[in-house]
């Protein structure tokens, strides 16, 4: 399964409940195959980056059709993962 990078703006959202809301919707409507595996929030700034795993990008963007109004998707990139330890000697 391919794995992306979703970049969204947080500035539209109102408070915390408003995110848990959206996100419990989004979760609960998820299609097979897509699975949402984390996120970060960034602190200064009014972005949130989710690493997701599913199909293809209409998978990932119809997946997070009932969050994009408060979290409107910046940038939309099919990764992959690089893992620092493959560097060590």
């Amino acid at each position: 399964m391919a794995r992306f990078m979703v970049v969204h703006s947080t500035a539209a959202l109102s408070d915390q409940e408003q995110a848990v809301a959206g996100a419990r919707e989004m979760i609960a409507s998820l299609p097979p195959g897509v699975k949402w595996l984390s996120s970060w929030l960034a602190l200064k700034a009014p972005k949130m980056f989710c690493e997701w795993e599913g199909p293809d990008m209409d998978a990932i963007l119809a997946a997070l059709s009932p969050v994009l109004e408060q979290m409107p998707v910046e940038a939309l990139y099919e990764v992959a993962h690089v893992d620092p330890r493959w560097y060590e000697e």
